[in-house]
């Protein structure tokens, strides 16, 4: 799970596992098609195709996963211009302009924000995203002498 979410993991080869399993069924499946004196017990075929069905799924449904969460190429910078321009601007904002949902704006600010570009201000619906070095010469400790 922690793969499929992006997280680092250290590998613990459950995907050789599984090949080296599929690569088993399939050399005993043609073993038991051109040997006819050889069978394979009757509940192993259906285990093989549910486990290798769940691993490919998964498989596909991550790409999938990643292809939705994916930002367009630019959005970043768009938005930061946009920022930038108007001096400060809401999540509903960058929703409307970019139409995207309020989910991928939330994400796009936050990853601007975690990057030290933009700052968050205000408190619930009155938030407001301003850019990182605006207002920031009032709160410099000041330097008498």
């Amino acid at each position: 799970m922690r793969r499929w979410a992006g997280n680092p993991e250290p590998s613990r080869n459950g995907a050789l596992f599984v090949y080296l399993w599929l690569i088993f069924f399939m050399v005993a499946f043609v073993v038991r098609y051109f040997r006819s004196e050889y069978s394979l017990p009757a509940e192993l075929s259906p285990v093989i195709l549910q486990v290798l069905g769940i691993f490919f799924g998964s498989r596909a449904s991550k790409y999938v996963y990643q292809g939705r969460t994916a930002m367009p190429a630019g959005l970043n910078e768009a938005a930061l211009a946009l920022i930038r321009e108007q001096g400060s601007v809401s999540r509903k904002q960058i929703e409307e302009k970019f139409g995207i949902s309020a989910r991928s704006a939330n994400r796009l600010l936050a990853e601007l924000e975690g990057q030290g570009l933009i700052r968050r201000e205000g408190e619930g619906k009155g938030i407001r995203y301003v850019p990182a070095n605006m207002n920031d010469a009032t709160k410099a400790p000041r330097h008498e002498g």
